[in-house]
């Protein structure tokens, strides 16, 4: 199931088949292994608005993975990506605004996150707040640590730790005595 411009759609049926341009996408790899000829390619709807979401008929004919070759709701509906520097998955609502919703460990809580703020434009707790203004701020560097830093009367505090507990009590403890 996809929204393509009426134009597109023959150049759109040949992405499908070339595994060069979409090598990971479900469609391209079924209709490489069972053929073209074992598929029906039809427009559904033509001339349809902009202003129609893709994701009604996803959702309607049932189409994500597994019951169907969707991999992603359509345009618009919203993203969530794995965002590596954060080691989280990263969620941000719809079209036009994409409103950050929130960080989440699981690429599925990331999607129950994504489909509570499409459904109701609230947004599921983060499995990582963001941190108040003056309370330092605690990150993933490269090998996978967690480095803690704050910023007090002018001078600048880091250490590096291996779990985020202890980047918040060395965090705490700075504030306590340079405050």
């Amino acid at each position: 199931m996809g929204k393509t411009p009426t134009h597109r759609f023959k150049n759109r049926k040949k992405e499908h088949k070339d595994p060069k341009k979409g090598p990971n996408m479900l469609i391209t790899k079924a209709i490489n292994k069972d053929g073209i000829e074992n598929f029906d390619i039809e427009i559904l709807i033509d001339n349809v608005s902009k202003d129609v979401d893709e994701n009604y008929y996803i959702e309607r004919e049932n189409t994500m993975a597994p019951h169907g070759y969707n991999q992603l709701r359509g345009d618009g509906s919203g993203t969530f990506s794995f965002n590596k520097r954060e080691k989280k998955w990263q969620v941000h609502g719809p079209q036009p605004d994409q409103k950050f919703v929130g960080l989440y460990f699981t690429k599925k809580k990331a999607q129950e996150a994504l489909d509570l703020f499409r459904r109701t434009g609230e947004r599921m707790e983060s499995d990582i707040k963001t941190r108040k203004r003056g309370t330092g701020t605690i990150g993933v560097i490269p090998s996978g640590r967690f480095s803690a830093r704050i910023t007090i009367k002018g001078e600048t505090y880091s250490k590096v730790f291996d779990t985020w507990d202890e980047c918040e009590i060395y965090l705490k403890d700075i504030r306590e005595k340079y405050s």
